[in-house]
């Protein structure tokens, strides 16, 4: 019986914990300005910062691994963008309370994912490359490996 692997890479794992790691700790001050406010704070807090405050700071280190997948090429930032569009059509309805006019006015443009697309491009292009004649240690035609890298480079995995 072959024993099972996830087959993600040292750096894949250490990237995926610190996400998991942070959106829990998001959850956590959320969970706490639900109960106590925004404006709260926990008294043996020396510098008394705001569960406000506590939000940010956590929503940033979330952003943080968001990015740092990003930079790593596991996730596609503007597929990322393109997803949090088609969730504000979806629940937009079903808000009550909502100005979602002014969530587009709180996007800002991201200069570095011209730089990761021009980067991506690339490594494509040298991928391609390889595709013609790649042969595997055994002999066989591998250009449906390269070709799943590629698709992974263009942020077209699926699965």
């Amino acid at each position: 019986m072959d024993e099972f692997s996830n087959e993600l890479t040292a750096g894949e794992l250490e990237r995926l914990a610190l996400l998991a790691e942070e959106a829990g700790e998001v959850v956590q001050i959320v969970n706490k300005i639900i109960r106590h406010g925004y404006e709260s704070y926990n008294p043996f807090d020396d510098n008394q910062r705001t569960n406000r405050s506590l939000l940010e700071k956590e929503l940033g280190d979330l952003t943080f691994a968001v990015r740092l997948l990003s930079a790593a090429l596991e996730v596609n930032k503007s597929n990322i963008n393109l997803y949090a569009n088609d969730k504000a059509g979806k629940v937009g309805r079903w808000f009550h309370h909502q100005n979602l006019e002014r969530v587009t006015e709180l996007t800002e443009p991201d200069f570095a994912q011209s730089e990761l697309d021009k980067e991506r491009e690339r490594i494509v292009a040298e991928l391609e490359k390889l595709k013609c004649g790649y042969i595997d240690w055994a002999g066989e035609a591998q250009d449906s490996t390269v070709e799943r890298a590629i698709n992974i480079v263009k942020g077209e995995n699926n699965g």
